[in-house]
């Protein structure tokens, strides 16, 4: 992964998601640091200041919030260069993406209500970036950064998700922890004309055959790994075995739902990032 692209605010998560980020450079590159202001919409404010002084203004309140956690960057020595710019967060976010490789960028992890109805930057963004992205809740993770949980379900967006660990663990030397969950424990059969129970080996087999399709990728970068495949809820099992492991990032692919979709009936990323407080990368 390279060419890195960090939206980043005026809050605590933000000194978090770029020492994660900054895992994730190659020798020599940067990271490329986003601020994006919501201009002010308000007519008569724009009349009586001007468009310029408030530009100007929120620049300056920008700069100045954003002073603090550029200091500790900067005493870190990281490499980083900065670009403020005003428009809506999402949609500016998404356009820096298309030149870049993968954005990381933090979550507060609005319920599924909150998020629908207050707007959240992170789920906006997700729904248009076609790249990898991470996302940092705003608690910090006690996982081990050396440990990535793939989560896996046989589908493109997984081999996908697969593949940025691959990188990602080639690149870090971590151990790659290859999951399937398999939901419990019916499943429904035309034969039968309708559900039919299934015996726990058998759904043990079905999950080893998931992960199988995947293992060869592992094998071709020479990655450690190891394979596990448990049986129930897809969002609460990925975090149960994320915590056992303590990982330090969980990847998994994501078919985008929209978001009437996703706000009643939840994608399983959508679930885990509001379970967890672990990063997780996001692969379409």
């Amino acid at each position: 992964m390279s060419k890195i692209v960090v939206p980043i605010d005026t809050d605590d998560i933000c000194l978090q998601t770029i020492t994660l980020a900054r895992t994730l450079l190659e020798e020599g590159e940067e990271l490329h640091l986003l601020h994006v202001i919501r201009p002010i919409q308000s007519q008569a404010v724009i009349h009586y200041v001007g468009r310029q002084r408030l530009e100007q203004f929120q620049r300056e309140s920008a700069e100045e919030g954003l002073k603090q956690t550029l200091e500790q960057v900067d005493k870190a020595n990281i490499p980083y260069s900065l670009q403020i710019e005003f428009g809506d967060p999402a949609h500016v976010i998404t356009e820096h993406a298309k030149k870049h490789d993968v954005v990381v960028m933090g979550t507060h992890r609005h319920g599924p209500i909150s998020g629908f109805f207050l707007g959240s930057v992170s789920n906006s963004a997700l729904k248009s970036l076609s790249c990898p992205v991470i996302l940092v809740p705003n608690t910090k993770s006690e996982g081990d950064g050396k440990k990535i949980l793939v989560a896996l379900d046989g589908s493109k967006a997984a081999h996908r998700a697969a593949e940025q660990s691959a990188l990602l663990a080639k690149k870090t030397g971590a151990l790659c922890i290859l999951l399937h969950v398999v939901t419990p424990p019916m499943i429904y059969s035309p034969l039968a004309n309708g559900l039919e129970w299934v015996e726990r080996s058998e759904l043990l087999n079905i999950g080893e055959t998931v992960i199988d399709q995947h293992e060869q990728l592992f094998l071709d970068y020479q990655i450690p790994y190891v394979k596990k495949v448990v049986i129930g809820n897809p969002a609460q099992m990925i975090k149960e075995v994320a915590d056992q492991e303590k990982v330090g990032l969980i990847a998994m692919g994501h078919y985008g739902l929209n978001m009437i979709a996703e706000t009643i009936m939840g994608s399983v990323p959508y679930k885990v990032i509001h379970q967890t407080n672990i990063p997780l990368l996001i692969v379409k």
